[in-house]
């Protein structure tokens, strides 16, 4: 059951000194069907650090190396803790590719993570944890389905006292921004075009989101578990 699972914790205790294609090949030693190196640094983006000591990595490679260790087995299932965790934006996203390419292979990966957009791209299936509780799972979409809202956002100078009833009863306008949310959002898009059109007024900023998973959690902790503890299937 070990050579069938791969994990890869926050930190790994590691000789710095040795080089990163020393390390992978000592790791592959541990299991009887290795995957070649150059598979995995090829998968990983380490090819170019190879002859490296893994003290002069940044800490974005570091994390990369990690995963090598931890997908050197070929593991079936792969645990993936908070992988991205003090990166830069640039090497977060790098890590977002490898571990796709990684879905793509086929793998199976449980990933942790406080980052909520991180999620939304790489998850196809999310458990929502409130208190070490499991308060809901789904895909996104089955999640979006408990409040099927949108938002729309924008900047009007003196908001409150310039948009038409319609739109004026579902804001909410903390000085010029206007922030409302919408179960038809197509309607309330029209009704706020024609008449920014007509006023010739500029809706600065102008957006349309749906729920993020960032909001979803929000209102899950702050109802206590308001999405029902069910699981969504």
């Amino acid at each position: 059951m070990r050579s069938r699972v791969g994990i890869v914790l926050q930190e790994t205790g590691v000789d710095l000194y040795l080089k990163v294609g020393e390390i992978i090949k000592q790791f592959s030693g541990f299991y009887q069907n290795p995957k070649p190196i150059n598979e995995i640094l090829d998968v990983t983006g380490l090819r170019e650090q190879s002859d490296i000591r893994i003290r002069r990595l940044s800490g974005g490679q570091r994390r990369r190396l990690d995963v090598a260790l931890g997908i050197v087995g070929d593991p079936e299932l792969l645990f993936l803790d908070e992988p991205t965790t003090g990166l830069d934006p640039y090497a977060r996203r790098n890590t977002w590719n490898m571990i796709a390419s990684l879905r793509e292979l086929g793998k199976t990966i449980l990933l942790t993570t406080h980052y909520m957009d991180e999620a939304e791209v790489l998850a196809d299936k999310i458990a929502l944890l409130n208190a070490g509780i499991i308060e809901a799972e789904g895909t996104l979409e089955e999640l979006r389905t408990y409040k099927k809202a949108t938002t729309i956002k924008f900047e009007l100078d003196d908001a409150i006292n310039r948009m038409p009833v319609e739109i004026s009863k579902l804001a909410n306008v903390i000085g010029n921004e206007v922030k409302l949310e919408t179960t038809t959002p197509m309607s309330s898009l029209a009704i706020l075009a024609s008449w920014a059109l007509n006023e010739e007024i500029e809706l600065r900023g102008l957006s349309v989101q749906q729920q993020s998973l960032d909001e979803i959690f929000i209102e899950l902790v702050e109802g206590r578990g308001t999405l029902g503890k069910v699981r969504l299937e």
